[in-house]
């Protein structure tokens, strides 16, 4: 599995989804796969919900950067790390293509905003 790990990371060209992939990598040895995979499943699930336990604070700003910005988009990509590691590339592909979509959806809505600014 280490020689086709490492074949995945020397794929991807974003330093970014290296870090996260090499971080999901190493917490996957110390918990297990599939611990890994449910904890970071149950996250996704609890950042698509409009739950506000996850972030404990009242300032809706901070909260609206946070689960878009970092965690919302984070969580799933260690989530496809995690499915990635699990031999599963079916739902890896999946899985990033529907984050990419939802990326591009966001950015084109943004873009549409300040059109009308």
């Amino acid at each position: 599995m280490d020689r086709y790990f490492y074949n995945f990371l020397q794929a991807l060209s974003d330093c970014d989804t290296r870090l996260r992939v090499g971080f999901a990598y190493r917490l996957a040895q110390k918990y297990g796969l599939e611990r890994c995979l449910a904890a970071c499943k149950d996250l996704c699930d609890a950042l698509d919900s409009d739950t506000d336990e996850l972030f404990g604070t009242d300032d809706e700003c901070l909260r609206e950067i946070t689960r878009e910005a970092i965690a919302k988009f984070g969580a799933r990509n260690m989530y496809a790390a995690f499915l990635y590691l699990s031999g599963n590339t079916e739902a890896t592909d999946l899985h990033l293509q529907a984050h990419r979509f939802t990326a591009e959806r966001a950015m084109q809505e943004i873009n549409e905003i300040l059109k009308h600014e």
